[in-house]
C-alpha cells in the first residue's frame, strides 16, 4: 500500500509564519539599535562612576588640605603646641568661664635665657631641639586641664585655669624652671638652660586678653633680676599693666 501524501499547506499556515519572519525581521534592527543605546549608556553610568569617584577624592583631599591649613596656622611646626594665633581661642573661652566665678585663671609668661647663646654656639638644629624639649618639659609639668603654647622665638606661655589661689600659680612655676634647668644632651654635649616667668592672675592683673598678657609679660622681664627667676604682678598692675612687682617663692 503507497503512504497517504501530506496535507496540502494552508494559506492561514502559511501567512503566520511569514508574519512571524516578518516581525522578526523587522524588530531585529530595533533591538539591535536598543542593544547599542543599552550599551552607550552602561558606558556613561561607567564613567559618571568614576566622575564621580574621582571628585569625591579629590573633596576629601580638599577637606584634608584645609584642615592641614587650618590647623597650621594656630600650631607651631618646630614644637607641635599651639601657636599665638592658637592661643586667642581657648584663652577668650577660660576668661569667660572665670569671669565672676570663684576660682582663679593664671597666664604664665616663659622665657628662656641665654638661648642665643645655645644657638651661636651649637647651631640652629640645636636650639630647635632646645625648643622642643622645653616645650615638652612644659607639657609634661602641666595639669591635664593647662594649655601650653609657644607664643614666639624662645618664649612660652602656659595657662592654668581653675585655681584656688594665686600661691598655687607661683608653685606651679617655680617647679617648672626646676624642670626646664634639668641638663639635656644637644649635638653630643650636656646643656642646661635657665628661664624666667612672669605669673598674671585673672581678673586681678587684667580683665582681658591684651591686659593680661602684658602683666605677665611685665612680670616676666622683673622674673631675670629677682632671685629664683619667678615674679608675680601685684594687685596694683591691674589691667593696665602698671605698677610692683613681686617675687614668688618657691613653695
Amino acid at each position: 500500500m503507497s503512504p497517504l501524501p501530506a496535507p496540502p499547506a494552508t494559506p492561514d499556515t502559511v501567512s503566520a509564519a511569514d508574519a512571524e519572519d516578518a516581525l522578526l525581521a523587522a524588530l531585529a534592527p530595533r533591538l539591535q539599535a536598543d542593544r547599542l543605546r543599552l550599551l552607550q549608556l552602561q558606558r556613561r553610568i561607567e564613567r559618571l562612576r568614576g566622575l564621580l569617584h574621582n571628585s569625591h577624592a579629590a573633596l576629601q583631599a580638599s577637606r584634608a588640605e584645609l584642615a592641614r591649613t587650618r590647623q597650621a596656622a594656630v600650631c607651631d611646626a618646630l614644637t607641635g603646641l599651639p601657636n599665638r594665633r592658637g592661643l586667642e581661642p581657648p584663652l577668650r573661652r577660660e576668661l569667660a568661664e572665670h569671669a565672676g566665678g570663684p576660682h582663679l585663671l593664671a597666664l604664665l609668661f616663659v622665657d628662656l635665657n641665654g638661648f642665643k647663646a645655645v644657638n651661636d654656639r651649637l647651631g640652629h638644629a640645636a636650639g630647635d631641639e632646645l625648643l622642643r624639649i622645653v616645650g615638652a618639659r612644659l607639657v609634661n609639668g602641666m595639669r591635664r586641664s593647662d594649655l601650653v603654647c609657644r607664643y614666639g622665638g624662645d618664649e612660652f606661655v602656659c595657662l592654668l585655669p581653675r585655681l584656688h589661689s594665686a600661691t598655687r600659680a607661683g608653685a606651679l612655676a617655680a617647679a617648672l624652671l626646676r624642670s626646664i634647668a634639668e641638663p639635656c644632651m644637644l649635638g653630643g654635649q650636656e646643656v642646661r638652660v635657665q628661664a624666667s616667668i612672669g605669673v598674671a592672675i585673672y581678673p586681678r592683673d587684667g580683665d582681658n586678653i591684651a591686659a593680661l598678657l602684658r602683666s605677665a609679660d611685665t612680670a616676666m622681664y622683673a622674673a631675670k633680676s629677682r632671685p629664683g627667676g619667678v615674679a608675680m604682678a601685684r594687685p596694683a598692675a591691674g589691667a593696665a599693666s602698671r605698677g610692683r612687682l613681686q617675687p614668688a617663692r618657691a613653695p
